[in-house]
């Protein structure tokens, strides 16, 4: 069954690309655009206009690719974007287990779905989403329809799956593999993990995306011992800090806002944590006027940062889960 990949912009159409040894990445087959047409047509738009669909769809990525400064120098344009992820041997490997690897990687390729063609009369085609429902990808096209690409050059482009990029999904392959023998000895952990990957159902323009990052990073650092418990916001800032000092590639605070060099990725967590808590508790919400500390900072940076750093902490607590378990319980 292929995949379809969703970011890629730069790769080649006779391009193949080797993923561990039976993965490859390459240019969808004429059939299987029609299908992604098809199917990428329905996802963030008005019901009624299904005509309208996918030309709409197209021209908004036609535009955040120009405005973005990112050139389709290596395709034509009847090859526009459309990648998949193959298996050279069947293996009935279930699909998020692709679907996470390339998604935990630092640009973050999306696959919204795979399909392949029946073996019935009619020749149908089966789908098969890869992250529980059509929710995800729907949030997905939501968000990046909805971002104004004129007014500054999105961060998340180009992504052209250098060799670097295939190491990180080769070693999240891995490390989702060894990591779900050992699952039920580390629930915390796990239940992090996989909801990190449920958030792809929360659209961007949700006051809750907030909520539920903060309450991953919760599940994984905070100890909720009532006999002994610790503010969660010094928790989180303590923990994440020591955290951060582990980290093979340290985050730098600097490279996503400006601030005082006292700003540490604790703090900066801290301020979120607290904007959360005005959400959970029933307050209006106003990230500017809530967090002024993130002077010229939107919330949607905010949100790529948390994320950023989230997805950093799992990978270090999928590698070393006992060490995430014993510093959950200080």
């Amino acid at each position: 069954m292929p995949y379809f990949i969703e970011n890629l912009t730069e790769l080649n159409v006779d391009e193949i690309i080797n993923i561990g040894k039976n993965l490859i990445v390459r240019s969808a087959t004429l059939e299987e655009q029609n299908k992604i047409k098809s199917l990428v047509s329905r996802f963030g738009y008005t019901p009624g206009q299904e005509v309208f669909f996918f030309r709409y769809h197209e021209t908004k990525v036609i535009d955040r690719l120009d405005s973005g400064g990112v050139k389709m120098k290596s395709r034509k344009p009847e090859d526009f974007r459309y990648f998949v992820l193959d298996e050279t041997k069947s293996t009935g490997k279930y699909i998020q287990s692709y679907a996470k690897a390339f998604l935990l990687t630092e640009k973050e390729y999306f696959i919204p779905f795979g399909f392949h063609k029946m073996t019935n009369p009619l020749g149908s085609t089966s789908i098969k989403y890869s992250f529980e429902s059509e929710l995800s990808s729907h949030s997905y096209y939501y968000d990046k329809n909805q971002i104004d690409y004129d007014s500054k050059t999105p961060i998340d482009l180009p992504k052209d799956l250098t060799k670097d990029d295939v190491f990180q999904i080769e070693k999240n392959l891995q490390l989702l593999d060894d990591f779900d023998k050992i699952k039920e000895d580390f629930v915390y952990i796990n239940k992090s993990l996989e909801d990190f990957f449920k958030l792809t159902e929360i659209s961007n323009y949700s006051s809750f995306k907030i909520v539920s990052y903060i309450a991953c990073f919760e599940s994984l650092l905070v100890n909720n011992d009532f006999d002994k418990l610790k503010s969660i916001r010094i928790q989180l800032e303590t923990k994440l800090d020591l955290l951060n000092n582990q980290l093979e590639k340290p985050i730098i605070i600097a490279d996503y806002m400006k601030g005082p060099d006292t700003l540490t990725l604790g703090k900066v967590v801290g301020f979120a944590y607290n904007y959360r808590n005005f959400i959970a508790h029933g307050d209006f919400v106003d990230f500017e006027k809530k967090l002024q500390i993130f002077q010229k900072v939107s919330k949607n940076e905010i949100l790529l940062f948390l994320r950023s750093v989230l997805k950093k902490v799992i990978i270090y607590s999928l590698l070393n889960p006992q060490l995430i378990s014993d510093l959950k319980k200080c």
